[in-house]
């Protein structure tokens, strides 16, 4: 066995938490052999993958060939896990260096989250709060936390039930349209976001160059006009949800009709000529 080992197993939504509801259910596993000195190992042949079940024991993936070496001497099996059970899964890959069996080993977990988990998934990547090294001027760290989000989220549901013209508290994360849900959390996380930014103003100038580091009021118009945008397409789901007048009773007379009893004294400022 290797006196080092590294292991690297990268998730689609993260390294070792494996989301089955991400839009692509395929993550890759990879590993890498070294030795004492932090070489890359040569084996004999790809190594093979062997992963099973920590709960019940049960061998999920037997023996399958890893693929590779890539360029830094790694080696890769993509795994689809749309049918996987929730639960911890552990794997070995096995190498050999002149005979002998290398084995790196590691483990992961596969989990399905909830509705309101899903949503705040949702939110965060409409808020590009996913990827932190993306941001320039600020540190590599969450804006906002998914306790924040959930609430935002679980306001957006609150508003859509009591909201007119057809208010109806009945409506649950599984049955209101997600992107308004979506819609009015983004909102009201930029909202949040231009309250905190009102302390995070700078001014300078120097006579001959000025510097102004303002962001509060660029992410207040951009919430307004997301919650605007929330309140015009909810408020017209609302009024679609009314009854309509059909089969009520309210059909007018057929034209003939009208006519002749337009024809009635007094009858003209009642049915029209």
């Amino acid at each position: 066995m290797a006196n080092t080992t590294a292991i690297q197993v990268n998730g689609v939504c993260d390294a070792t938490l494996v989301d089955k509801t991400c839009t692509n259910s395929e993550f890759a596993i990879r590993v890498q052999f070294l030795d004492s000195g932090g070489s890359v190992l040569t084996l004999d042949s790809n190594p093979t993958l062997v992963i099973t079940s920590a709960r019940t024991e049960t061998v999920k993936l037997s023996a399958v060939t890893m693929s590779g070496p890539d360029g830094m001497g790694r080696y890769t099996y993509t795994l689809n896990i749309n049918d996987w059970a929730e639960g911890m899964y552990r794997f070995v890959a096995t190498g050999k260096v002149s005979g002998v069996d290398h084995r790196l080993e590691s483990a992961f977990n596969v989990y399905a989250p909830s509705r309101q988990q899903q949503i705040v998934f949702l939110v965060k990547n409409r808020l590009n709060d996913l990827e932190q090294q993306l941001y320039k001027l600020d540190l590599p760290v969450p804006k906002w936390s998914e306790d924040q989000i959930l609430q935002e989220v679980e306001n957006g549901l609150v508003e859509l039930n009591v909201m007119p013209p057809m208010p109806d508290a009945n409506y649950t994360f599984a049955t209101a349209p997600t992107p308004y849900i979506v819609q009015y959390a983004f909102a009201q996380c930029l909202l949040s976001a231009s309250i905190l930014e009102n302390w995070n103003t700078y001014t300078m100038s120097d006579g001959s160059a000025n510097l102004n580091i303002n962001r509060a009021q660029f992410l207040q118009s951009l919430g307004q006009q997301a919650l605007k945008r929330f309140d015009d397409v909810a408020v017209a789901w609302k009024k679609s949800l009314r009854p309509g007048v059909r089969g009520m009773g309210s059909s007018s007379f057929p034209l003939g009709i009208r006519r002749a009893i337009g024809f009635l004294p007094n009858m003209k400022q009642v049915f029209g000529p």
